[in-house]
């Protein structure tokens, strides 16, 4: 009788022992999926970081692909349109008028092409496939293959520009390697007038008018001026971290 009720406590005692190891296991194992979660989570979130509108490396960004030859209106025409524009929808031609806006000097001296590679690099990527050619610019440029310069050929020009649109940058945003440059911007029309002010419209398209200005309005009126914008499309320009550059990525309407 006592060797039965030894055995029985003997074969309690096991199963409780047994159940606390697979208890404890499903605890550690569960507990072990959380972490890893969590964990996992962490590896996901990349770290955004909220950057001044005035940070230089937000003006540098925008700068590099802000003018360009010939477009003495401005390029929004090119980045900020109703669809969503890449690399891959810049054309050599407006490429090259946009960073030898830059490397052109006053003395109208040669620029060497693999200076003009290094500047396409900078401010559309490595990736992006760019041919040496004479392109039509103004001023006029002609390449020669045999020295691998472009050199001035004495054409000279100039633009002018009725009412230009008007941007504000209004926030950014930089997460490990893509910096997100947000811009707000109304669209000048001048087919469209009250007088000497011009009508300024939301969209690209030029059909939303959301009010009027004047060129002394834009100068001295700047409240006016704030408050039209407020009430123009929001676009977001990605640049991407490239041999520590920030080169241009995508552009598109929000």
């Amino acid at each position: 009788m006592k060797k039965n009720i030894v055995i029985t406590i003997l074969i309690i005692a096991l199963v409780g022992v047994v159940g606390y190891i697979g208890y404890d296991k499903f605890f550690l194992s569960k507990k072990s999926v959380k972490i890893d979660e969590k964990q996992e989570e962490q590896i996901e979130e990349p770290k955004e970081e909220v950057l001044e509108t005035t940070d230089e490396t937000v003006l540098t960004a925008i700068d590099k692909i802000d003018s360009a030859w010939g477009y003495y209106c401005g390029t929004d025409s090119v980045y900020m349109t109703t669809k969503k524009v890449t690399t891959a929808d810049i054309s050599n031609d407006f490429a090259y008028v946009t960073v030898m806006n830059k490397l052109a000097t006053d003395t109208n001296s040669p620029v060497q092409a693999s200076i003009l590679d290094q500047a396409i690099d900078e401010t559309f990527g490595k990736n992006y496939q760019f041919q040496h050619q004479t392109y039509r610019s103004c001023p006029m440029y002609s390449y020669d293959e045999a020295s691998g310069y472009y050199n001035f050929t004495g054409a000279e020009c100039g633009g002018t520009c009725g009412p230009t649109n008007i941007k504000r940058i209004v926030k950014a945003i930089k997460k490990e390697q893509i910096l997100e440059i947000y811009i707000r911007i109304i669209f000048s029309n001048p087919e469209i007038a009250e007088g000497d002010r011009y009508s300024y419209c939301k969209d690209s398209n030029l059909e939303q008018i959301v009010g009027y200005l004047s060129y002394e309005d834009r100068i001295y009126n700047e409240d006016q001026v704030t408050d039209l914008v407020s009430k123009g499309s929001l676009y977001k320009f990605t640049f991407k971290l490239e041999d520590g550059n920030y080169v241009f990525a995508s552009s598109e309407l929000q």
